[in-house]
């Protein structure tokens, strides 16, 4: 992955538990934005869009919860 591309949430991160709370279809956006990556733990900072608010929820998570967003 590299900073700045579209990715979107692998069916590994829809099922994280822990993620259902701040993310939903309805809250955020489905895609988000690569800020950093973190070549020692292969875990990526992400950017979502919230919806809802208006407002950026920025997480890190492991490089196996995204996949690169399919752009039509």
């Amino acid at each position: 992955m590299k900073v700045g591309e579209l990715v979107e949430l692998s069916a590994y991160g829809r099922n994280l538990k822990w993620l259902e709370h701040s993310f939903n279809e309805q809250t955020c956006s489905r895609h988000a934005v690569v800020l950093y990556y973190y070549e020692a733990t292969e875990n990526i900072r992400i950017a979502f869009h919230r919806l809802d608010s208006g407002k950026t929820l920025i997480r890190t998570l492991p490089r196996k919860a995204f996949r690169k967003a399919k752009v039509v």
